[in-house]
């Protein structure tokens, strides 16, 4: 044989090793991407539903600043908030098929797609809390101002279909004084 007809190259073991190595490399940096394109989609979900929290909660604050008169009553686990104001009609939050809203219309803002139930990825447990003469004596002495404030919370929880590994939970909470209400007194 002459050895110069010899081909050079490298044997089938080398190229099997080098194969399973970037193979081992590309699955690696597949997972990573896939972890990552996770958080940052659940990101967004957190995001979008503690934006209609936050924007129900000042809707529901701004209605409570301007009300006469509050009455609020339990139904279901949450409460069901009633505004009078002189000279308009009555207005009445409470929480419907997991959704706020108001005078029995659901308030379908920005991130609601999350919380209806419509999509197959999260479940989502929306509850509406509202407590009068909120305030303790150390906040103030005047009982008056007890009497016209309101704390209102909203909180949203937030369990993956997918991942049972993801659970949060999103609160918005604001207390309220009833400036109209207090001026009657």
């Amino acid at each position: 044989m002459n050895k110069s007809s010899l081909s050079k190259g490298h044997t089938l073991i080398e190229v099997m090793t080098s194969l399973f190595i970037a193979s081992a490399f590309s699955v690696g940096l597949y997972s990573i991407f896939v972890e990552g394109s996770k958080g940052i989609n659940r990101e967004h979900v957190l995001i979008d539903v503690k934006n209609y929290a936050t924007n129900v909660l000042e809707i529901i604050s701004s209605n409570i600043q301007d009300a006469d008169e509050i009455s609020i009553d339990n139904y279901l686990g949450s409460n069901v908030i009633k505004i009078e104001t002189g000279g308009e009609p009555d207005v009445q939050y409470s929480v419907i098929n997991n959704l706020i809203c108001e005078n029995g219309t659901p308030i379908k803002l920005p991130g609601h797609y999350w919380i209806d139930g419509n999509q197959g990825l999260y479940d989502v447990d929306l509850r509406m809390t509202c407590d009068a003469n909120a305030a303790s004596f150390y906040d103030t002495e005047d009982d008056n101002i007890r009497d016209c404030l309101y704390d209102v919370r909203i909180t949203i929880d937030v369990n993956s279909k997918i991942d049972e590994n993801f659970s949060e939970s999103v609160n918005a909470y604001n207390r309220i004084f009833a400036i109209n209400k207090f001026s009657t007194l």
